[in-house]
């Protein structure tokens, strides 16, 4: 499999606090760091394969794009909307349906009002194959919904794999916290085996894709339908034969940037501070102070796990990095993608190699330069320069998911 790592130095720099920190902030502490002493006292980075996916002269025309998002994500304008960073137009040629509250069997809930509308995405010549795409937002398990920041993803991949998609605003905490949205990813893969906006119609296949949370939901969805099928637990709204069945039309997986562990034993953690003087590591989610960041961190799991935390940080279903190796084994073939600047790093890059040391079929893809969830920045953070490497990584998904 394909899997970069990129150890920085440089000085540190004082706070700067932004509100970029706001959208996808996946809070988590460093505490916990003892696994990987062995390793970081050898190696900055998990020493897994030595293949390397670089920028390379395909991606030199990327220079002005990449620094345009930079400035953007190191603003400390608190007046600045770090979403307008994000890709902003969405692509024709599709539909959206918005599907109301409980269609799919996730409650309505309300967070400055009413929530739980559902998106189905499809092309304007839908045809119903029987194959659809299950697709999970990001932000930390805090924050955001499919109609916000999320339809030009969305579209998107509908248009490209000629899929429709099912996009589901599952509750967030704090009012909602864990395992609340484990239990309506379940709920609405349910609901898109048997159903499409149009009616019932049972699905030949489905295929997950998640975004930072998100795509760390997706695996804790596989993980909860796969003790539910080996009766490890129960769960009132299906039986064990059901869950296998469930899992059976699962053929495959596509993440960006996952949040795997919200515990952040990963080494990038460390190793991706932002360093002010070279202007590399993480330029979204680290402070530059890696004491600070400690504590800005533990925000989201502190608020998704809620009573439970910090007991629960580790839980397989909050944290897919954990789960047993004889369930790693029976997660369908998945492609990740990442970028080597994130401190969320190893939560691909780990992930993945327990995916394949289990025995499943996984390959990870890091993008040199690349930030948090960077397909989603294709557009150059409107300098008006493309990023050819977000644009790459997009279709290297799409083309996965309608392979």
């Amino acid at each position: 499999f394909l899997i970069v790592a990129l150890a920085m130095d440089g000085d540190e720099e004082p706070s700067e606090m932004r509100g970029a920190a706001r959208w996808l902030l996946l809070g988590c502490g460093l505490a916990g760091l003892g696994a990987w002493t062995f390793l970081r006292s050898t190696c900055p980075v998990p020493p897994l394969s030595s293949t390397v996916f670089t920028q390379g002269t395909r991606y030199a025309g990327d220079a002005a794009g990449i620094a345009a998002c930079v400035e953007g994500f190191r603003s400390t304008d608190e007046e600045f909307d770090s979403d307008s960073l994000l890709d902003q137009r969405q692509t024709p040629g599709v539909r959206i349906l918005e599907l109301p509250p409980g269609t799919v069997g996730i409650p309505g809930w309300h967070r400055d009002g009413p929530r739980g509308v559902s998106d189905w995405v499809e092309p304007e010549l839908f045809v119903d194959t029987g194959r659809r795409i299950l697709f999970l937002h990001g932000g930390g398990y805090r924050y955001y919904s499919p109609q916000d920041v999320y339809r030009t993803l969305t579209t998107r991949v509908a248009a490209a794999t000629a899929l429709p998609v099912l996009a589901v605003d599952y509750r967030l905490a704090p009012e909602h916290p864990f395992p609340a949205a484990v239990d309506d990813a379940v709920t609405a893969l349910c609901w898109l085996a048997g159903n499409t906006a149009h009616g019932r119609s049972e699905a030949a296949e489905v295929v997950l894709l998640g975004d930072s949370a998100g795509g760390g939901l997706v695996y804790a969805l596989l993980v909860k339908l796969t003790m539910i099928a080996q009766a490890d637990v129960k769960d009132s709204r299906i039986t064990s034969s059901a869950a296998a069945a469930l899992l059976a039309k699962v053929t495959k997986t596509a993440a960006m940037s996952p949040w795997t562990d919200i515990s952040c034993t990963g080494p990038s953690y460390e190793a991706n501070v932002w360093k002010s003087a070279s202007r590399t590591g993480d330029p979204i989610f680290s402070t530059g102070n890696l004491a600070e960041d400690n504590e800005l961190f533990k925000e989201d799991p502190r608020d998704y796990l809620g009573d439970a935390y910090p007991g629960e940080l580790k839980n397989p279903l909050a944290s897919p990095m954990f789960a047993p190796t004889a369930i790693l084994k029976q997660m369908p073939p998945t492609l990740i993608v990442a970028g080597t600047a994130e401190v969320m790093l190893s939560d691909s890059t780990v992930f993945t190699e327990r995916l394949r040391e289990a025995g499943a079929e996984a390959t990870c893809v890091v993008y040199d330069k690349m930030w948090h969830v960077f397909p989603m920045f294709s557009e150059g953070c409107g300098s008006g320069t493309p990023i050819q490497a977000a644009s790459d990584a997009y279709q290297a998904v799409t083309d996965f998911l309608k392979s």
